[in-house]
């Protein structure tokens, strides 16, 4: 995806976009407004809050895009976390996952807003057939995320202490239980969704130590080299 000629600026790259992408997400996820099982709920829920909604999806869906980008550079690298086997398929997954989460991200900004405001409940509702790649998605940020952190919890020489790698893990699965609670209509434990936060602050976590490991101060000797694993 660059020049592989230059390792560390490989990984300089996908921690900026990993940092950018991770926080667009949460900031989207945040501002999101509240959606309920019952469509009608959420139809009213739209046409009162239409502005932020679409607002909060177009946030998600950018930030989607920068974590594939960072994530799918960090799966094809030489340097990082293509040193384990493990590392670079864990990374693959989460690119491939982001990249299906922008479907859904982009349907929701702008076909979702149009039948919110328009009160069409049945076309929120059956929009959810060709919003399934996006849903695949969406549980596929979960898993390939909680793998990401757990790979660097079982790794030798980990970029985050084991402890803020096993938590973001703990809040990427917390995330994956409260999507799929949701998607059979629970209201209640869809507030589990929100450990997807905690996946997002260890990404952006991760990100900021790859850059902090990988500056020029800390790169002048070989064996400063930053291990994205």
């Amino acid at each position: 995806m660059f020049p592989s000629r230059n390792p560390v600026r490989h990984v300089r790259r996908s921690a900026m976009l990993m940092v950018a992408g991770s926080a667009l997400l949460l900031a989207g996820f945040l501002l999101h407004p509240a959606e309920y099982v019952d469509s009608s709920k959420t139809a009213q829920s739209i046409a009162d809050h239409a502005g932020t909604w679409a607002l909060a999806h177009w946030l998600l869906a950018i930030g989607g895009l920068a974590l594939a980008v960072a994530a799918g550079i960090l799966a094809k690298a030489r340097y990082g976390p293509t040193r384990h086997p493990f590392g670079r398929v864990a990374w693959a997954a989460l690119a491939v996952s982001a990249m299906l989460a922008i479907e859904i991200f982009v349907l929701e900004a702008t076909v979702a807003v149009s039948y919110g405001k328009a009160g069409n409940a049945t076309g929120l509702q059956n929009l959810m057939v060709p919003e399934i790649p996006g849903i695949i998605g969406l549980f596929g940020l979960s898993a390939a995320g909680a793998a990401v952190f757990v790979q660097q919890t079982l790794d030798d020489c980990p970029l985050l202490p084991k402890a803020v790698n096993a938590i973001a893990a703990l809040g990427a699965i917390t995330g994956l239980v409260g999507t799929t609670a949701f998607g059979l209509g629970s209201d209640a434990l869809a507030t589990l969704q929100y450990g997807t936060g905690v996946l997002l602050l260890g990404l952006m976590a991760l990100g900021i130590r790859a850059l902090v490991e990988s500056s020029p101060r800390r790169t002048a000797a070989p064996s400063n080299q930053p291990k994205l694993g």
